[in-house]
C-alpha cells in the first residue's frame, strides 16, 4: 500500500514536470501575440465573448451602456438605503400569521387585540416573506 501511494505521487509530479515546459511555452507565445495552434479555433469564440460583453459596441453605445449601469447601480444603493432608513411597522393579525415557523411566532407574541406588530427588518421581513400564507401580509412588509 505505501509503495503505491507513492508511486502514485512520483508518476504525478513526472507528469507535471513534463507538462510545465511545453505549457509554458505556449503561455509565452500567446502573451507575446503570435498565432499559436489554437488560434484559428479559439478567435471566433474569444470574439463572441468579446460581443457578449459589449467590448465590440461603438463609442456612443458604450457610453450609453456605461451611463445605465451607474444609473442602475444608483438606484440600487438609494433602495437599499431606503429600506434601511425607512423602517416600517405593519400590524398583523392572527390569522395572518398562519406558515410562519413557531420559533418567529414565539418571539412575536400576541397582544392583547390579537395582532402582532412586525418591522420591516430583515430579522421580521423574511421570515415573512419567505412562509407566510398571508398574500396581504406579504405585501404590506
Amino acid at each position: 500500500m505505501y509503495m503505491t501511494g507513492v508511486l502514485q505521487i512520483a508518476i504525478t509530479l513526472l507528469l507535471v514536470f513534463a507538462a510545465a515546459v511545453p505549457l509554458g511555452g505556449y503561455v509565452l507565445r500567446v502573451m507575446e501575440g503570435e498565432r499559436v495552434a489554437l488560434s484559428r479555433a479559439g478567435a471566433p469564440v474569444e470574439r463572441l465573448f468579446y460581443r457578449l460583453s459589449g467590448v465590440d459596441k461603438d463609442q456612443p453605445t458604450r457610453d450609453h451602456l456605461q451611463a445605465l449601469h451607474e444609473k442602475a447601480t444608483g438606484l440600487s444603493l438609494e433602495f437599499s438605503r431606503n429600506i434601511q432608513e425607512g423602517g416600517k411597522a405593519v400590524t398583523a393579525a392572527a390569522d395572518e400569521l398562519d406558515g410562519l415557523p413557531a420559533d418567529f411566532l414565539a418571539r412575536h407574541p400576541l397582544d392583547a387585540d390579537g395582532s402582532v406588530i412586525l418591522t420591516t427588518d430583515p430579522p421580521d421581513m423574511q421570515p415573512v416573506m419567505t412562509f407566510a400564507s398571508s398574500a396581504a401580509l406579504r405585501e404590506r412588509m
